[in-house]
């Protein structure tokens, strides 16, 4: 049987003040940098636009990097992923405060694909 060690709480204020961390890419689409910031917990979810025109849930391709130093570069199909359906939590931490998200058309038979990216609080 599963324990929880913490149960995140949304960090609504802050992540509607970043216009980049809700969105929609297309077939083929980058969204380029969203700064998080450092140290910050966050979660990636996404879904195919419409449903019913890709695999349900949706991958969506990520690299991450520093705003003031290696920017992060657009992902590609040996990017690391999420699906859309996942509950990962990432930190992070103190090396990248930036986050790139891309939606390939191979992954999602050429479906949009709605984003956010969700910023948590420990507290």
């Amino acid at each position: 049987m599963a324990t929880f060690n913490a149960v995140w709480v949304p960090d609504y204020t802050n992540t509607v003040a970043i216009s980049a961390c809700v969105g929609t890419m297309a077939a083929a689409g980058v969204t380029g940098a969203i700064v998080v910031g450092k140290r910050r917990l966050f979660r990636i979810e996404a879904m195919a636009t419409p449903a019913s025109a890709a695999p349900v849930p949706a991958v969506v391709r990520f690299t991450m990097g520093n705003s003031g130093g290696t920017t992060s570069p657009a992902p590609t199909s040996s990017s690391p992923f999420v699906v859309g359906n996942q509950e990962t939590v990432f930190d992070s931490s103190e090396a990248y405060d930036e986050i790139n998200l891309a939606n390939l058309s191979a992954d999602n038979n050429g479906a949009q694909v709605a984003y956010t990216v969700l910023l948590l609080s420990k507290f």
